[in-house]
């Protein structure tokens, strides 16, 4: 299958999970997020808010927060752009419904460098074995997760039935260093 034909194929799959089996998941992935890596104070964290059947990372936000972790949030700059923006605590204060209906950092949420960004949770409709991810088709995260410093951690997060063996990727898509789902974080080797 081509890209567009696994985005269609994974997009319905999310459409028909059923949001009571969502929230379970959601948590239980949190849950495994906070054990998996954990917190120190000062360092920064960027996550997404959930669009479209997503898994919704806020219960571990709110952890990492409580924990002295920065947490930062993408904003929408225009076509293929996202900048990463610090929300004071709490975090849930500092955001809304923008463009695409998507809740972005507003307020007192400020602009930082990615260099600064320690560790990225980033969204998916599939990944792979390879660890190489399937976006929505506008390549905000491949033109973002080249501007991290080196070592910066990028993990893939997504339900255990968005794993699959194998996707099609182009030059430009970057493999993540780890894959997290309700089933546990798993390392590239």
């Amino acid at each position: 299958m081509d890209k567009q034909a696994w985005r269609n194929e994974m997009s319905a799959l999310r459409r028909q999970f059923c949001p009571v089996h969502r929230a379970e998941r959601s948590a239980a992935l949190c849950q495994n997020l906070i054990t998996a890596l954990p917190s120190s104070t000062g360092q920064r964290v960027m996550a997404y808010l959930p669009i479209r059947g997503e898994v919704d990372l806020s219960a571990g936000l709110c952890f990492y927060e409580e924990q002295g972790v920065e947490i930062v949030l993408p904003k929408v700059m225009g076509a293929g752009r996202i900048e990463p923006f610090l929300c004071p605590p709490p975090w849930q204060q500092h955001v809304q419904a923008a463009s695409y209906g998507i809740r972005e950092p507003m307020g007192k949420a400020r602009q930082v460098e990615p260099e600064s960004i320690e560790l990225v949770l980033v969204p998916g409709l599939a990944f792979d074995r390879e660890f190489y991810r399937l976006g929505y088709g506008g390549g905000y995260y491949d033109r973002f997760l080249p501007r991290l410093k080196p070592g910066a951690l990028k993990i893939g997060v997504a339900f255990s039935f968005q794993v699959v063996e194998f996707l099609p990727h182009d030059a430009h898509d970057a493999s993540l260093d780890a894959l997290l789902t309700e089933q546990g974080l798993v390392w590239r080797q």
